[in-house]
């Protein structure tokens, strides 16, 4: 719908989640797409986080699905930015893309999926020569042995460490607001011991 603010139409984000077998999530989300149950378990709606960063809230409902002492508790970390009353939207990053969110050593990376030149950086420094041949940067999200690799990875990497070798590429990467491990009052570590990984997407790319 458009935004009061804007007048633009704007997409409401989903977030996708993919569990460690044996972690159970303790609330039924959405059921994802025949085509992205290898990658993904369940969504969940954003369209009630107003005000906060898509991605902190993602990380922040994973929580209190698969940990009981945080049901109740709501979205409470810090807003991106107070003055938005609008829900998380797809159009306010890059290219109303993908997003990609990856566990680190020490925290989250979210990783916008913004084009063939960031993947292929992306690859080089991180994964592997293969995984640029064999999977576009389009795809890339929604690839299960991407997002797994990705994980395998990074979880030799301090987020700070991985944010700062993307940006010396030009690699739009960012550490999740409020999710690092010294940082957050909910142990960053549980959730990585129940939550693979996790992606952004609009409604649309759901169609």
């Amino acid at each position: 719908m458009p935004s009061e603010k804007t007048g633009r139409q704007t997409a409401s984000c989903l977030g996708l989640l993919k569990f460690w077998d044996g972690a159970s999530a303790g609330a039924a989300g959405i059921p994802v797409p025949r085509d992205l149950r290898a990658a993904f378990d369940t969504a969940v709606d954003l369209s009630e986080c107003h005000g906060y960063d898509a991605a902190a809230a993602v990380l922040c409902i994973a929580a209190r699905m698969t940990d009981t002492s945080w049901i109740g508790r709501g979205i409470e970390l810090r807003p991106e930015d107070t003055d938005r009353d609008e829900p998380p939207s797809l159009d306010l990053l890059p290219d109303g893309c993908a997003v990609s969110l990856w566990r680190c050593h020490d925290g989250w990376l979210a990783l916008p999926a913004t084009g063939r030149t960031s993947w292929r950086d992306f690859c080089a420094t991180f994964l592997n020569i293969t995984a640029y041949r064999e999977t576009g940067w389009e795809t890339a999200w929604r690839t299960a042995s991407v997002n797994s690799l990705a994980t395998t990875v990074l979880d030799t990497h301090r987020v700070e460490d991985a944010v700062g070798t993307c940006l010396t590429y030009q690699i739009p990467a960012t550490a999740v607001t409020g999710w690092l491990d010294a940082e957050v009052e909910y142990p960053a570590g549980n959730l990585a011991e129940k939550l693979a990984w996790a992606a952004i997407v609009s409604r649309r790319q759901m169609d």
